[in-house]
């Protein structure tokens, strides 16, 4: 049994090698959908054989929401499997309005897509489903008790809980939570309310163990398609053209974009366009591309399923901090771009599928608790869109992307600190797309990764020659494996959120 405890965070639950459960935590969200973080204090972690023990106190507060608890894990072997208990007791210091204040728990996507669940709801009853596939528009258990899939079991006490397909927003789990949301939002919690919530995780032996562990290792495999073409945002052709970028996003009026020949209708104020809005625009650009997109998420298209279905070229953002702005949590949410865009060629299957923009920094959710498009919180830059984090979390993204058959990619802004670059000051994406623009129209070829949480690789062939970019995800250095290319096995050495590019030519050494 191992797991990650960080601030009130039990996080990669793992049995056997078997990842359990991703993430138990205590979610603060005010009336506009915000997380309210927590100051965690008074931390005291024990380790025993056959388990460990924590307790620690914290502490949410920003501007009317002030609410305190104290929680505690228990983890014990048990045979060979495991038992966590995660129990919270907090109070309200004053009243104030939350969509959402208890435990969330994140279940991880690679091991419960498709595999069936045992949902039991508080009056006793059972139900059999498969967590889904493709990207569900609505929650995807209710009246949520217990689940249980494959060698886990999950049990929630002190609220009725729901689970929700978070790849909607582009993050990589599945989240059950309280309370359930027609249940209405926000809701009033009264000064000194209390509430007392706990989350029981069992794991089984033998159903639950892993193969041997095949250590740090990438494998190349077969050809899956075609690089996507790459652009950003913006209007500088000069650095289009010193990067190779295939082309730039631009504003033509409120409620329209055009990247090359595509034109997209992108409402600031409306979830999604309307089919008699696109076609007005269509008749404005005879000889080009006209389709929509949103200013959201991709939950806004997978919600306009028969108006998504119509558009010859369909568009949303991806933004990876809607629920979490740690490292860890923006490593996680990688995982789930790739199903966004399977998702939508399930519906939209001859759609040209333009993913953008993709950023980095948080931006507010303008439709989230019902706003209509209007941004009461101004985007602020992150500092980590001018480190190698950027870079080594872009090509990962491309890699998610392009493997799952996007067409074309917008990244960040060409200049400032949302960009590749600030004035004369290049950031380490910069280089990252200088690379990539030289591989246009390259094949891709499938990279499986033995570990995508700490690292990940895009392998592009044109001609004779692969190159094969190969990304740190993790903030120490790491030693791989690469297989699956000429010459055989290569060892190679990442140091923290390094992008390695590795070249092999037919009959040649690879060159780096």
């Amino acid at each position: 049994m191992s797991a990650t405890y960080t601030a009130g965070d039990l996080r990669y639950l793992r049995v056997n090698g078997v990842e359990a459960v991703r993430r138990v935590f205590v979610g603060v969200r005010d009336p506009g959908w915000g997380t309210v973080p927590a100051e965690v204090v008074e931390e005291r972690v024990e380790q025993r054989d056959g388990g460990f023990s924590v307790r620690f106190a914290a502490r949410h507060r920003r501007d009317a929401i002030d609410f305190e608890w104290r929680g505690s894990v228990e983890a014990r072997a048990e045979g060979a499997g495991a038992v966590v208990r995660y129990e919270m007791i907090g109070r309200a210091r004053r009243p104030f309005g939350t969509n959402r204040t208890g435990v969330c728990v994140l279940h991880p996507v690679n091991e419960c897509v498709g595999r069936e669940c045992a949902v039991e709801h508080p009056d006793g009853t059972r139900e059999h489903r498969p967590f889904p596939k493709l990207i569900s528009p609505h929650p995807v258990f209710r009246e949520v008790r217990r689940l249980a899939y494959g060698a886990v079991e999950v049990e929630f006490e002190g609220e009725v809980f729901e689970t929700e397909d978070q790849r909607n927003w582009s993050d990589g789990s599945f989240k059950t939570y309280c309370r359930p949301l027609d249940r209405g939002f926000p809701y009033e919690l009264g000064e000194g309310q209390e509430i007392r919530q706990a989350i029981v995780v069992r794991v089984t032996g033998g159903a639950g163990t892993a193969p041997a562990d095949p250590g740090n290792v990438i494998t190349v495999g077969e050809a899956v398609g075609r690089l996507p073409e790459l652009g950003l945002c913006g209007d500088d052709e000069i650095v289009a053209r010193e990067l190779g970028m295939a082309h730039l996003r631009k504003k033509d009026g409120t409620d329209v974009v055009t990247e090359g020949n595509r034109v997209i209708v992108v409402p600031a104020h409306r979830p999604f366009p309307s089919i008699e809005e696109v076609g007005a625009e269509r008749a404005k650009h005879p000889g080009r591309i006209v389709g929509g997109g949103t200013a959201g998420n991709f939950a806004e298209v997978n919600r306009n399923r028969d108006r998504a279905a119509a558009m010859d070229v369909l568009s949303w953002p991806v933004n990876p901090q809607v629920h979490a702005t740690d490292d860890l949590s923006l490593v996680e949410n990688l995982q789930g771009q790739a199903d966004a865009v399977r998702t939508a060629r399930s519906f939209a299957p001859r759609a040209w599928l333009a993913v953008g923009p993709i950023i980095l920094h948080r931006r507010p959710d303008p439709f989230a608790a019902g706003k209509a498009g209007v941004e009461p919180e101004p985007e602020k830059p992150d500092p980590r869109q001018q480190s190698q984090f950027a870079s080594a979390w872009t090509l990962v993204s491309i890699k998610r992307l392009a493997e799952a058959g996007a067409d074309s990619l917008t990244y960040f802004r060409t200049d400032g600190p949302f960009g590749v670059k600030d004035g004369a000051a290049t950031f380490p994406v910069y280089d990252l797309f200088k690379r990539l623009g030289t591989m246009r129209g390259a094949e891709v070829l499938a990279c499986r990764s033995s570990d995508e949480l700490a690292f990940d690789a895009l392998a592009l062939r044109r001609g004779d020659q692969l190159t094969v970019f190969v990304a740190s995800l993790k903030d120490v250095e790491q030693e791989l494996e690469i297989r699956g290319v000429p010459g055989g096995a290569r060892h190679v050495v990442l140091q923290p959120f390094e992008v390695l590019t590795l070249r092999y030519a037919a009959a040649k050494e690879p060159t780096s």
